[in-house]
């Protein structure tokens, strides 16, 4: 049981991640339609946290700029209504919303008289999904697993064992043990067949006993 809880964990985690992933790709996708406000102080500071458009943001006014400044902002606590008629401090009162985002983040800092941030639901889901997407391969050769089912109780199981996890009934049979395999010496090699060439060669007739062609004979 020892080696089956990093699995354990690990699947616990991947399914957890999915489901902050498909959370995270709900408000993602709610945030252009419907948004959504929580506003935990209105006095004498304003600390709210907002989902709209594509991103969460966060947006702290401290007293002196929250007393000069136009007050359109959700009230405390949650609220939500059409994304097009949300109140949001920083589009009336912040500095120029192209001047500090860059794709879905933001951040823009006046000392103590506000602060305005913003993160991206894209990054958010990416990184919920890094566990998920690295489990997938894991999950989809358990699932192209055969099932075994015991013959005794009727289980079935996509583990490799030997005995029913249910029934302890034996699920592998198991035969005589093979023959020892003796370390013999390989066996010979055919020797190659030399096939003998026999090469005829043309014999030339021999004249040196033949008597002249002249008539004249060289033995007298």
């Amino acid at each position: 049981m020892r080696g089956a809880w990093p699995k354990i964990l690990l699947t616990s985690a991947s399914i957890g991640s999915l489901l902050i992933c498909a959370l995270l790709m709900a408000l993602w996708i709610r945030s252009f339609f419907i948004s959504d406000a929580y506003v935990s102080s209105v006095d004498p500071s304003l600390v709210a946290y907002q989902s709209h458009r594509g991103a969460l943001h966060y947006v702290h006014v401290g007293p002196s700029r929250l007393s000069t400044s136009d007050r359109k902002h959700p009230p405390q606590g949650y609220s939500s209504g059409p994304a097009e008629h949300a109140m949001l401090w920083q589009e009336w009162n912040g500095p120029r919303q192209d001047s500090y985002t860059f794709l879905g983040f933001a951040y823009a800092n006046s000392f103590d008289n506000f602060t305005i941030a913003a993160v991206p639901y894209w990054l958010m889901v990416a990184l919920s999904a890094i566990l998920p997407v690295w489990s997938l391969p894991r999950v989809l050769r358990w699932i192209r697993r055969p099932t075994v089912q015991c013959p005794n109780c009727g289980a079935r199981t996509r583990k490799i064992t030997e005995r029913c996890p249910q029934c302890g009934h034996a699920l592998l049979a198991t035969g005589p043990p093979p023959p020892p395999i003796h370390n013999a010496p390989p066996p010979p090699r055919p020797s190659k067949r030399v096939q003998s060439v026999v090469v005829k060669t043309a014999v030339k007739p021999d004249h040196s006993h033949s008597p002249p062609t002249d008539g004249s004979d060289k033995s007298a």
